[in-house]
């Protein structure tokens, strides 16, 4: 774990800049609630079968051929030309244990109409999420997100989970010579 100022936890740091930085918003954000991720208690929750959809990558145009890599079968449902391509990535999961399914999303891709377009192209329906992720706070993984919650927000499952890399989501980034602000999630806007 990394550490600033001597001993303080990265992430202890990070969330006390970002919870006073919420105080004085004066209560603008008072529905999201913070929580630090907790060990597993217990065995790992077993499942029967995982299932990993690309929704949006910068390889759609060139997918891999399908097959067989030891105990994981590789196919390609949707025909090749019917996802739109570019630069990010945004996943969907779906477990199954016994009859239970489940479905996540792990990031949104880079723009909302590639990212709305292929959820549709693929047929998966926001009213059936049970989580959403978001690994970090890079525009490719989260460029999507906002037209997502606007076009399906109302859609979704009240008080539907939305887990996050940490508070470094919301840090501003900076890149390259060329381009000098490379974007930074909003929380007003998921709020």
């Amino acid at each position: 774990m990394s550490t600033y100022l001597g001993s303080i936890p990265r992430r202890a740091l990070l969330g006390a800049i970002g919870g006073t930085s919420l105080g004085l918003a004066g209560g603008l954000f008072s529905n999201i609630r913070v929580a630090s991720a907790q060990a597993l208690a217990g065995p790992v929750p077993e499942v029967d079968s995982v299932s990993l959809q690309v929704v949006a990558d910068s390889s759609q145009g060139t997918p891999s051929p399908p097959g067989r890599f030891g105990s994981v079968t590789v196919r390609r449902d949707p025909p090749a030309g019917r996802l739109e391509d570019e630069f990010g990535l945004a996943l969907h999961l779906e477990s199954t244990r016994g009859s239970d399914a489940r479905q996540v999303l792990v990031d949104f891709g880079n723009s909302e109409r590639v990212f709305n377009g292929n959820l549709e192209a693929l047929g998966i329906d926001p009213a059936k999420l049970d989580a959403m992720a978001l690994t970090h706070g890079h525009y490719d993984h989260f460029g999507g997100m906002t037209g997502f919650l606007e076009a399906h927000g109302k859609a979704l499952k009240p008080g539907l989970p939305f887990y996050l890399g940490g508070e470094e989501c919301f840090c501003s980034r900076e890149f390259g010579p060329w381009w000098s602000d490379f974007g930074a999630l909003d929380r007003k806007a998921i709020a």
